[in-house]
Order: structure tokens, then C-alpha cells, then sequence
């Protein structure tokens, strides 16, 4: 074994179950090492966990697990060793031609999800895959809002002062013509004993193919439990080059199995129901064929729009969280970012209150190189 670096981590004032740790280092640091798997060995219980360098936040990344009491402090040792331990939480992303196939886990049922990017006005997950064992969102629909469909990011929608419409698949008035957020090309595309992630470029194009906007969005995929799967979306866009409010929707169109809201419910921190309010975060969950499950949306402090609105433009089996871009601009862009959340039982088994926490105020991390 290699010692790379002491890690140090402090809850701080909020209690954490395995929380992500992301230990700042340089790459001329991590360089001698490269190529041999990283290990992170917990000073005290001497508990051994796979660790991955992560090229883009110059961290090295590891799942502290089990439970952290608030004000409690641990120590690691980052290490490289020859043979690492089999990592429980690999995260694998394979290329398709149309979509991007999620898998956390090894063996036959391990697909989390299918991000399709290029066949729909705009890139949306589906299936989504949650602990009760169907899919958390739902696909394209019939009736009702058949636009709504999957996990997604969209833009514009139901006029906002002449913002193009991305939102649905209508090109009739009042909605239409609507526009389209083109693919161009994946950055990178990464698997791991610890996370995956992708990094993709896009344009949103108006009715006529114009350039409206370009964006870069980066999705985090990482896992402690079969209870407890995340999507970390990181998005940085252009202001839109148009008329217009130019509001951004994390959309969620939950299935009817989940049954909202009569055995399934939507809640956030102002209680359960569809209330058109600002919220740090918004969750629905609902029966499923192994047990209830559910999706939250968080939103993050640093967004322009904290808390954003949550459920302006959804019914009842959709859960939305809008944006909208700052009036000032550093560099021309602006950047949102959100966790989604899926987990076992309903808002309140699955402590979601605490997972905003976790998520808005991460865990302090302190770290020592050696060499």
C-alpha cells in the first residue's frame, strides 16, 4: 500500500447517513498513483472502502457509511493499493445509440435507469428504476399530458411571456410551435467502484432551429443501498437568446401506480399536497410491487432562485422545481444544480428532510497530502 493522504471529515450540526465524501487533492499528488485502485481506510474501525479519483473536481470520492452523529468527527487514510476490495456500490454507464443505460450493482437486474437523449424534444430518464421494483417515473403517455414523460429538464412551456416551448410535444397553439434541445456530443462518459457520470453539450433551438441557448449538463450517479440511489444534476447554460420569463422545470411525471393522491402523496416541507409555494424540496411517493418507494427533488442553496417554486405547472402525478436565471451574469452563464432522490418508503421513512440537509450542507472535509 501507497498512503496518498489523511482525510479528515466532520458532521458538523446536522446528523449523516453515508454521506458522498469528495477529498480535495492535486493531480500532481494523485499522478504516482495512477492506474492502481484507491482504497479509504477509516483510522478508528480500520473499515475498508473503495475510493475514486475524480479527474474534473480534482477529489479523490468515497461513501462514508453508516451513520455519522452530528458534532462527530472521522478520520481516513487515502491508500493505493495492488488489489482493491470489491467495490459494493459499482456504478456502470453503457453507450447505446440513443440513450445511456444505468447500472449500479453487479448481476442480472441491476439497470437503474435509461437516459434517452436523442429521441424527444428533450433528453428525459425513463425507466427509473425504484427499491419496490418498477419503474419510480413514467414513460410516454396516453390521455392525459402525454408530453409528460420521465425525469427531465425543460424550458419554456405554457407561454412565460414568449419563452419558446420545450416542454411538451405540442406544435399546435396555444403552446406551439415548440422547440428542441438538440444533442451534440458527450464530454465524457464514466464508470466507477463509486459513482458514474456523464457530461453532455446541448442546444436549445426555437420553432424556427435557432440557437436560443447552449448548455452544459453534468449527472452524477452514485448509490449507498438499494433503499437509497442519487442523481446529482449540475446544469450551465447561456442566458436564452429570446423574449420572455425563460423558466427552467427538473420535472418528474410519477406513474399511476403510485396512486396520488390517494394512497401515494406528494409532500414538501409546507406538508402533503400539491401546493403551488417555494420548497428546498419536493417528494412523491406511493405503492410499488416490493413496497412503496418514492422520488424527491432537492433544491441547492447556491441556485439563482432558492427555494424555487414547486408544483406551478404540475397535476397531481407530477412533481416540478423552477428556476429562473439571475438578472446578473459572471461569464455569460448561469448554473443550477439539484439531487433527486430515490428511496424506499414514503418522504418521512426515508428522512428526506435530512437528505436536504446533507445535501445542502455537506459534511467539512479537511485534507492532509503526504509526500
Amino acid at each position: 500500500m501507497a498512503l496518498i493522504a489523511e482525510v479528515e471529515i466532520k458532521a458538523g450540526e446536522h446528523a449523516r447517513r453515508s454521506p458522498l465524501i469528495s477529498a480535495p487533492l492535486s493531480a500532481e499528488q494523485i499522478a504516482p498513483h495512477a492506474g492502481r485502485p484507491l482504497v479509504a481506510i477509516e483510522a478508528e474501525k480500520h473499515g475498508i472502502v473503495p475510493a475514486q479519483w475524480d479527474p474534473v473536481a480534482m477529489t479523490v470520492v468515497f461513501v462514508a457509511g453508516g451513520e455519522l452523529a452530528a458534532g462527530s468527527t472521522r478520520r481516513y487514510r487515502l491508500e493505493a493499493v495492488e488489489s482493491g476490495p470489491a467495490p459494493p456500490h459499482p456504478v456502470r454507464l453503457t453507450m447505446k445509440l440513443d440513450r445511456i443505460e444505468v447500472h449500479v450493482g453487479d448481476g442480472a437486474g441491476s439497470l437503474f435507469g435509461a437516459y434517452n437523449y436523442q429521441c424527444s424534444r428533450r433528453p428525459y430518464f425513463w425507466p427509473l428504476y425504484g427499491p419496490g421494483g418498477d419503474s419510480i417515473v413514467r414513460g410516454s403517455g396516453t390521455g392525459e399530458h402525454p408530453h409528460h414523460m420521465g425525469l427531465s429538464l425543460a424550458y419554456g412551456g405554457h407561454g412565460e411571456g414568449g419563452s419558446t416551448n420545450i416542454w411538451s410535444d405540442w406544435d399546435e397553439e396555444p403552446y406551439g410551435p415548440g422547440g428542441r434541445m438538440v444533442h451534440r456530443g458527450f464530454r465524457e462518459v464514466v464508470s466507477g467502484p463509486v459513482f458514474g457520470r456523464f457530461v453532455q453539450d446541448m442546444v436549445y433551438t426555437n420553432a424556427h432551429g435557432d440557437p436560443i441557448v447552449e448548455e452544459r449538463r453534468a449527472l452524477t450517479i452514485w448509490w449507498t443501498s438499494a433503499a437509497r440511489r442519487y442523481i446529482d444534476w449540475r446544469f450551465s447554460a447561456t442566458r436564452p437568446d429570446e423574449q420572455g420569463a425563460h423558466p427552467f422545470l427538473l420535472a418528474a411525471r410519477l406513474p399511476k401506480s403510485l396512486d396520488i393522491p390517494n394512497a401515494g402523496k406528494v409532500t414538501s416541507p409546507h406538508g402533503e399536497g400539491h401546493r403551488q409555494d417555494s420548497a428546498e424540496w419536493v417528494d412523491g411517493s406511493g405503492p410499488a410491487s416490493r413496497g412503496p418507494h418514492g422520488l424527491a427533488i432537492l433544491d441547492h442553496p447556491a441556485n439563482p432562485s432558492f427555494p424555487g417554486p414547486i408544483g406551478r405547472v404540475a397535476v397531481n402525478q407530477q412533481l416540478t422545481h423552477s428556476q429562473y436565471p439571475p438578472k446578473e451574469l459572471k461569464d455569460g452563464r448561469f448554473t443550477f444544480q439539484y439531487r433527486v432522490f430515490v428511496h424506499a418508503g414514503n418522504a418521512a421513512e426515508a428522512e428526506v428532510p435530512a437528505e436536504f440537509q446533507n445535501y445542502a450542507h455537506p459534511v467539512e472535509v479537511a485534507t492532509k497530502a503526504i509526500g
